[in-house]
């Protein structure tokens, strides 16, 4: 499972929670943040929610490209490769499915 953190990292306990929660089910979970120090810095500058969802959308190829190399190190990766599953939750649809070999995420 890989966790987006938001703006505020992962310091919140609740991401804690969370892993432990994976991890007792079974699963491995991976804290991925994607945020550089730049756009920390413009997201708690910005004046209001409206400025930090655009700047948000104008930075959104970058983050998906960010998850999808933590995707492609977590399937190169022999070890880590052989436990993990890879799954998509689409908005759009109620069940998720796996991944396909090379698939963009």
């Amino acid at each position: 499972m890989l966790i987006l953190s938001g703006s505020k990292g992962f310091a919140a306990p609740a991401y804690d929670e969370i892993g432990q929660a994976f991890k007792a089910a079974g699963l491995n979970a991976y804290l991925v943040h994607v945020l550089s120090p730049g756009d920390l810095g413009a997201i708690a500058t910005a004046s209001g929610a409206q400025r930090r969802i655009a700047y948000s959308e104008q930075h959104l190829s970058d983050r998906i490209l960010a998850v999808q190399g933590v995707v492609a190190y977590l399937k190169g990766n022999r070890a880590l490769a052989a436990r993990s599953k890879f799954w998509e939750f689409p908005f759009a649809r109620k069940s998720p499915r796996p991944l396909r070999s090379g698939e963009a995420i």
